[in-house]
């Protein structure tokens, strides 16, 4: 069965080979079998039923969109998950809403896909594994009230709701390190969580994560999460690791991480870690 982490892997690495034009590199993705279906297989290639099977005849159809005008760009809105299928929710050339069905092999490769076309994107389609994070971006604090936010939301979240008043340090040495990146997640204008993004060698590691109160159990943590993957990946990091809340364990597991082998752990906190490599 497909989990939540691989496909949202999957989602960001097809929309990366489409935003690329490499068609090689896009063909890469499905096995030489794959059937498409499309309104626009009707409409570029003359194709009555909507349907092509087989790379030789998908590949010419292909590489008339990754030859248009404007250029091809995708952007990622949302991704669900189905036994051996996933629907991509992206927006396309010109705003369009676009969903695209993928059926999997048991190796991971496509073998069926269905793109559904349409002006709006349904806020009840399903459960979305990715909350609209084009919305959302990291943020490093930079002046007073960004400061005061990260602080905030570190001491409400971590601190003062586990019981742990009057404890939590604003002015620890350790937020001002080079090596050590403080984050702000924004969702639109909101102040939503925090994270610290720690580097040591091609190891990141990420600290005191959290999501403000009113907004969690909305996607934001999962979104937080992938934009510090990005981050750390975009600084050369190759694996990423966390002392995890127990509590939380089955969240990191869900993004792809795990408990780190052969560790022993006491107390409240786990080591997890991922490749990014």
């Amino acid at each position: 069965m497909i989990t939540e982490a691989w496909a949202l892997e999957f989602a960001e690495r097809w929309i990366a080979a489409w935003n690329s034009h490499d068609l090689e590199r896009i063909l890469e993705h499905y096995s030489d079998d794959f059937e498409m279906s499309s309104p626009l297989i009707v409409e570029r290639m003359n194709v009555p039923w909507g349907m092509l099977r087989g790379k030789a005849a998908i590949r010419p159809y292909w590489a008339k969109s990754v030859a248009a005008k404007p250029p091809l760009k995708f952007e990622l809105l949302a991704v669900h998950v189905g036994a051996n299928r996933i629907a991509i929710v992206y927006r396309s050339v010109g705003r369009r809403f676009v969903v695209e069905v993928l059926t999997f092999n048991e190796a991971g490769v496509a073998t069926h896909g269905a793109a559904l076309y349409g002006d709006e994107v349904s806020e009840g389609f399903g459960h979305a594994v990715l909350t609209r994070w084009n919305n959302c971006r990291l943020i490093s604090p930079t002046n007073e009230a960004s400061w005061s936010e990260y602080h905030r939301i570190r001491r409400a979240v971590l601190f003062e709701n586990r019981g742990e008043i009057g404890v939590y340090d604003p002015n620890h040495p350790s937020d001002r390190e080079a090596r050590n990146h403080a984050k702000v997640l924004m969702y639109g204008d909101e102040c939503v969580g925090v994270v610290r993004i720690d580097f040591a060698g091609d190891n990141a590691y990420l600290r005191r994560v959290a999501i403000d109160g009113p907004w969690q159990r909305r996607g934001l943590g999962r979104a937080l999460i992938r934009l510090a993957e990005r981050f750390a990946r975009e600084h050369g990091a190759q694996r990423i690791g966390s002392n995890v809340a127990r509590d939380a364990v089955p969240f990191y597991e869900k993004c792809g991480y795990r408990v780190v082998a052969g560790t022993q752990y006491e107390g409240a906190s786990v080591p997890m870690e991922k490749q990014l490599g």
